[in-house]
């Protein structure tokens, strides 16, 4: 099992041309700054350099790799789809015993499924931002002050890794006014929040504004709503915690309170607005039994 050679590890690592040729677009053609560009290119990076590993090393050529994804593949999907009956069960052993030949020829595509999976990720990265602004760019369009601020902090909490998040809650607001580190911090605290409370998504357009202050195109908010979170299980909800009653989606949810929060929202020359001045926090709450 000799080492890899060196002109096909260097034939590996022009892979990283992708990546890196995606976030110098992004500084670019939308002005991303140094701070949003470490972010990024790190994550991108990280996923790729692990790809990378994996084309290099190709770890499903060893018995004990592809014996192990035959066992975790033939496991979930007979625990998935318990096998029915004889021809159940004769289909479902004639299916593990194809896999049982497949696997140990695997490692011959090792290669170009890397190859393809850097290829495919670095097209999602180009085209997240693009979506990430038009999806924004809807809400920004009711030229409402309340829905800038739906649109930043539904941004900050769209995901848990806060580069990605950064990448959809950028659009909502003046870069000049709002830095990355107040961003940064706000996202810790809403998921911070969001964990202790095993939720993992938030129904944002219920969050309402009622202006307080502000002069000229400035306009102050104190944002407050009810709405429902949503839980991987019904287990997950707390004892005297309620589901929500303001949505019905058919999965586990968790009433919550949102607010009352002050931001500042700024009207821009084409009628939308966006937010100059971003809470300290956002307050995340259960709604309980009486």
């Amino acid at each position: 099992m000799g080492e890899p050679s060196r002109g096909r590890v260097i034939l590996w690592l022009s892979l990283l041309v992708l990546p890196i040729g995606v976030n110098i677009w992004k500084v670019g053609a939308l002005h991303y700054g140094l701070a949003e560009l470490a972010g990024n290119l790190g994550f991108d990076l990280a996923v790729v350099g692990l790809l990378l590993v994996i084309g290099l090393v190709n770890p499903v050529r060893w018995g004990l790799v592809h014996r192990g994804l035959w066992v975790a593949l033939v496991g979930s999907w007979l625990i998935a789809m318990p096998p029915q009956g004889l021809w159940g069960w004769f289909g479902a052993l004639f299916v593990a015993a194809f896999l049982a030949l497949v696997m140990p020829h695997l490692g011959a595509l090792t290669g170009l499924v890397v190859v393809s999976l850097v290829v495919a990720f670095s097209i999602i990265r180009f085209a997240m931002p693009g979506y990430a602004r038009d999806e924004v760019a809807s809400i920004l369009a009711k030229r409402s002050p309340s829905s800038s601020a739906q649109a930043f902090v539904g941004g900050l909490a769209n995901h848990r890794v806060f580069s990605l998040a950064r990448e959809r809650a950028r659009w909502a607001v003046d870069p000049a006014s709002v830095s990355g580190g107040e961003m940064r911090r706000l996202h810790r605290d809403i998921w911070r929040q969001l964990r202790q409370l095993k939720v993992y998504h938030v129904h944002w357009e219920r969050l309402g504004g009622e202006r307080i202050g502000g002069s000229g195109d400035e306009v102050v908010l104190r944002c407050s709503g009810l709405t429902a979170g949503l839980l991987h299980d019904e287990a997950d909800r707390g004892p005297g915690m309620q589901p929500a009653t303001t949505i019905s989606s058919g999965l586990p949810t968790l009433g919550l309170r949102l607010g009352p929060f002050e931001i500042t929202v700024r009207r821009e020359p084409d009628g939308t607005y966006r937010v100059v001045k971003a809470p300290e926090t956002v307050p995340i709450q259960p709604v309980t039994a009486r």
